[in-house]
């Protein structure tokens, strides 16, 4: 295929189609098209991150910013596979193979709006010296970045698989079409079918409805009597029909085993077939594809069948059929072929939903029963607290420790990434700080001790955000080490400022031997210390503002002066969770959100 047929593709409404259905279901932006020669078909600078275009606004940034995206490109020409990994700037980036009769002849690539850890003030600091920029304008803009888990990057990376598969067998359709049968006359109905498809797989519809729009829709297009789904059920080895239009609704549900008739063949062999007379096919076995008939008692004669394989996995395969004998085209081959592939990918996809709900079930159940319930009774002081996780639940984490009958050790926790790893480490976490507690090492060295604990037995993109304090009881005093959490501060009852809890040092789990601070704040009678995770700080607006800290500190101030005769924790945190509610409203939360409230009476 030519540079130019290649560059005219790249530019086409097709190619515009399918780009944005992938950044619409992932959340990417692709960014640059080249040739297989590294000849630049498609620049898109308008499209980068804010981070990337400040980076790329220098010499040395563009220089490193090409040679990141190059070694991508490198891979998946010497592979022919996916290539996705963390650019220079941090975000997640990746290239993809166009592929045509085996060969690779270009490349797409981009980058992702998440990077694959958090970008810290060190590596914002190399890239303000080696770039010549101000480290504040790019912590600035790192500070816009949250990171993708490993279950995320997972999921991408099948999305990137399966789009690349899609792209392969388009490229390929299109130029047997254009130089083959010089554009047979359904060719912009076929592409908009399959354009239609591909935005209805991206889609939160029901996957059996999607099915059922689909095998109708593949039914009209190629002109046939029937369209089947059959998936794979993997412990039994054999396909199940799940949807079909033109079979009897009576054989829904009914199997094949691998290996058996037509369709079962092509799923052992995973070998599209297509037969134009089934009667003088030597696979075709009675009970099977020509004895099954249709609404109106006819026998079906002609198959097309192809499997449908995701991550090189067999899932199922779809088939076609006809009343009479029907020579097949290879444009019919290569239609259902794109059709298969889409298919596969919402099959993948709710597999890999079904996973993801199990697995967040788990970490609820892990989550719930790691918080404390009750609260304790403690004299003096007033108690409440919240969570509120997220759809995907992330890792925070609080805890009441009555360490003796004069010492209440409290503590609040942000773990890095989302679901069961988040809440196993939670949990570790959890053990960690009961198990040091009790001992009189100190509040910092305890914090200290947590960390070299989880240095050494997390691996190094894990880290955990943690404000440790122990209260004396008897006298109000509370000694703190702050992690790296938000700073939880304490406001006075007739006092308009707030003591901010900053001692301490770096996050968990990030730097062995770590030394930490501790400061310490006394109580006094009606003061108020807030505990809060970045949900409560960061959640945003219609337009995109933060919720901040400003705003948090100024509803606690409101809450004092509203109510300075019925102050209680749990009334406190009910106004600040739904002031926190208004503010988004319309938008769904983005980290778990936890308050704690801590008032001495």
């Amino acid at each position: 295929m030519s540079v130019e047929f290649l560059r005219e593709f790249i530019n086409s409404n097709d190619w515009e189609q399918m780009q944005k259905q992938l950044e619409d279901i992932s959340d990417v932006s692709v960014l640059w098209a080249v040739s297989d020669s590294g000849r630049s078909l498609l620049k898109a600078e308008e499209r980068y991150f804010e981070l990337c275009q400040l980076i790329r606004g220098t010499e040395e940034g563009l220089r490193r910013c090409r040679n990141s995206h190059n070694r991508r490109f490198q891979e998946v020409r010497r592979t022919g596979e996916p290539a996705m990994s963390p650019c220079y700037c941090g975000l997640m980036a990746f290239a993809l193979p166009i592929i045509l009769d085996g060969n690779v002849i270009g490349a797409v690539g981009g980058t992702h709006s998440r990077a694959e850890s958090p970008i810290t003030m060190e590596k914002c600091a190399e890239i303000s010296i080696a770039c010549r920029l101000d480290i504040k304008d790019v912590a600035e803009k790192s500070k816009k970045i949250k990171h993708m888990p490993k279950i995320e990057q997972k999921r991408v990376m099948s999305t990137l698989t399966m789009f690349t598969g899609n792209l392969s067998l388009l490229i390929k359709w299109m130029n047997r079409l254009f130089l083959t049968l010089n554009l047979e006359d359904s060719y912009s109905i076929k592409l908009s079918s399959i354009s239609e498809i591909g935005k209805l797989a991206a889609s939160e519809l029901n996957w059996e409805e999607m099915l059922k729009t689909i095998t109708g829709k593949t039914k009209s297009i190629l002109d046939v009597d029937a369209c089947s789904v059959y998936i794979l059920r993997h412990d039994q080895q054999e396909l199940v029909l799940i949807s079909t239009d033109g079979l009897p609704q009576s054989v829904l549900g009914k199997s094949i085993k691998l290996g058996e008739g037509i369709t079962g063949d092509v799923a052992k062999t995973r070998t599209a077939a297509s037969v134009e007379d089934a009667t003088q096919d030597t696979r075709t076995i009675s009970g099977s594809e020509t004895s099954r008939t249709s609404r109106r008692g006819k026998s079906y004669k002609s198959i097309l069948s192809v499997p449908l394989i995701a991550q090189d996995r067999l899932v199922g395969v779809i088939d076609v059929r006809t009343f009479k004998p029907k020579k097949w085209l290879q444009t019919d081959i290569d239609f259902l072929s794109i059709i298969a592939a889409q298919v596969a990918g919402i099959i993948e996809k709710d597999r890999f939903r079904m996973e993801i709900n199990q697995e967040l079930e788990a970490a609820r159940f892990i989550q719930a029963r790691l918080l404390p319930d009750p609260l304790p009774d403690v004299p003096g002081y007033d108690l409440d607290a919240i969570i509120i996780p997220n759809s995907q639940v992330g890792g925070d984490y609080y805890d009441f420790i009555m360490i003796n009958e004069k010492h209440l050790g409290i503590v609040i926790a942000d773990v890095s990434g989302k679901g069961i790893g988040a809440a196993i480490l939670m949990a570790n976490i959890q053990g960690l700080v009961n198990a040091y507690a009790g001992n009189e090492f100190g509040v910092k060295d305890t914090v200290s001790r947590i960390n070299q604990a989880l240095f050494n037995s997390t691996e190094s993109e894990k880290f955990v955000t943690m404000f440790y304090s122990v209260l004396d009881i008897e006298n109000g005093l509370l000694t703190y080490t702050n992690a790296g959490h938000n700073y939880p501060f304490l406001c006075g009852k007739d006092s308009k400022e707030c003591q901010f809890l900053d001692k301490g040092g770096l996050m968990l789990g990030m730097m062995e031997n770590t030394i930490y601070s501790e400061g310490s704040i006394t109580f006094k009678k009606g003061d108020i210390m807030i505990l809060y995770s970045d949900g409560v700080t960061e959640a945003r607006n219609q337009a995109g503002e933060l919720f901040g800290i400003e705003r948090l500190n100024a509803l606690v101030h409101e809450y004092i002066n509203n109510n300075p005769e019925t102050i209680n924790a749990k009334d406190l945190i009910n106004h600040v969770y739904q002031s926190v509610c208004n503010f988004s409203s319309g938008i769904s939360l983005t980290d778990d959100l936890t308050i704690v409230a801590i008032i001495s009476k």
